[in-house]
């Protein structure tokens, strides 16, 4: 149920944003993808998915970050043959 209603559902979405040309796309994710601390996460933590909806999450943020022009929740940008380039927030 969870890779149907969070994973494909995301991928579909975001690829046909991507088709249409949509300007802006927000995937929301879940923080359940950090591994569990006392502590609020960063972006930039250690992931380890602990639920089964953060795996699918997890898996969106992924292969939604191989799309073209896709941005993804740290700030960068998807370009095919470029590096991931890092926006100002």
């Amino acid at each position: 149920m969870y890779k149907l209603r969070s994973l494909n559902l995301s991928l579909t979405v975001g690829r046909e944003a991507a088709k249409r040309g949509v300007k802006c796309f927000v995937e929301l994710s879940t923080g359940m993808v950090y591994k569990p601390d006392s502590v609020p996460s960063k972006e930039n933590d250690k992931l380890k998915p602990w639920s089964k909806i953060a795996i699918f999450k997890l898996q969106a943020e992924e292969e939604l970050a191989k799309i073209e022009g896709y941005v993804s929740p740290g700030g960068s940008i998807s370009h095919q043959g470029e590096e991931r380039k890092s926006l100002p927030y």
